[in-house]
């Protein structure tokens, strides 16, 4: 009934005077530069984003550049550029011993400094910060999608082999599309990581619900494929399940929904229903959940990029009939995901999304 319902629809005195003038222009600039560095970013109290990465999925054999598989669903690149320095590891000993946040696997460098870098700028960067070089302390650089330079701040991270939060965000209306973690050991390494947040785009216009996870009822998922938190159910290319966010305004229908981690280079449908089916935790339906459903309406059909993204490019409300005043709508990506299908369906879900118009 679903799948009918949705596929039937960026002199020397005077030189000497001029040159005072300059150097005050110049220090002028400095300071309103360095101010407005300063004002880039502002700290944040832990958060759980709409992407999140403990590492779990990733391969631990080994040093590389960057870690082998893309982080947050395909949304992010976390690497040590120049240095095959990227190591997932179970545990480090060096000047003391970091075991993990959570889980069993985390993430650090052996050798240069971490980056990470995004499909889409994000707007809140945190996680779990430790250290094993006898050195405390380190500092983080966000660059915009030009690759200027915003801001900087200090990671408080004590030389004790414990794990201390640290988040930021952004506070000049530009999104961090590149952030680099510097450790204060010479290499600017040494620096682990777990348990990572990002928010993308700016704060969210709706709410994420219906995920498959242990917090909405799935900590199964559906037949062993838990996803993330706040994913979808996890398929054959992306354990960590299909992520279903929003940007925009329902208010000027400019809302753009995002989908980041489905199969890659797959058909996949955006569509809005009125309810959220099983009392609000969704049903089984193929590998994931369908969880937008009541009257079903579809916004757009799309194929996702290699990195199994889709995000639309129509006016949602004017798609799916609805304006301001007419309450909430809740949206979810079905997408085709033959390999290694977890339920053997071939077909999988992302989390779902409520608006309110």
């Amino acid at each position: 009934m679903l799948l009918a319902a949705l596929f039937g629809r960026t002199h020397r005195r005077q030189g000497n005077r001029t040159m005072r003038t300059r150097k005050r222009a110049l220090g002028l600039t400095l300071i309103l530069f360095f101010a407005a560095a300063a004002q880039a970013q502002k700290a944040s109290g832990p958060f759980t984003g709409s992407h999140s990465e403990s590492f779990e999925t990733q391969d631990s054999q080994g040093f590389h550049t960057c870690v082998p598989d893309r982080i947050f669903g395909g949304f992010g690149e976390l690497c040590t550029p120049g240095h095959t320095g990227a190591l997932i590891t179970t545990g480090w000993t060096y000047l003391c011993t970091v075991d993990e946040h959570s889980g069993e696997r985390f993430f650090g460098s052996a050798y240069g400094h971490a980056e990470l870098t995004f499909v889409s700028p994000v707007w809140r960067f945190g996680g779990y910060f430790a250290t094993n070089s006898g050195i405390p302390g380190a500092t983080v650089r966000f660059f915009d999608s030009n690759d200027l330079l915003l801001g900087s701040a200090v990671v408080s991270v004590p030389a004790d082999c414990g794990w201390h939060w640290n988040g930021w965000q952004a506070d000049s209306g530009v999104g961090f599309s590149r952030i680099e973690i510097i450790g204060n050991e010479q290499t600017g390494a040494y620096i682990q990581l777990d348990d990572i947040e990002v928010d993308a785009d700016g704060p969210q216009p709706g709410a994420v619900l219906c995920a498959c996870d242990a917090a909405s009822g799935w900590p199964n998922g559906v037949c062993g494929n838990p996803g993330a938190v706040g994913h979808g159910c996890g398929s054959g290319s992306n354990p960590a399940g299909c992520s279903y966010t929003a940007t925009g305004s329902t208010l000027g229908d400019s809302i753009i929904l995002n989908a980041l981690g489905a199969a890659p280079a797959q058909f996949g449908l955006h569509f809005q229903g009125t309810s959220v089916s099983g009392a609000g935790a969704g049903v089984p339906f193929g590998d994931g959940l369908r969880c937008a459903g009541g009257d079903v309406v579809r916004i757009q059909a799309s194929v996702t990029d290699s990195a199994g993204a889709s995000a639309t490019g129509v006016r949602v409300g004017m798609a799916g009939g609805v304006g301001p005043g007419d309450g909430a709508r809740f949206y979810q990506f079905w997408y085709r995901a033959p390999a290694g299908s977890p339920c053997g369906s071939g077909f999988n879900m992302s989390n779902a999304y409520e608006l309110v118009w």
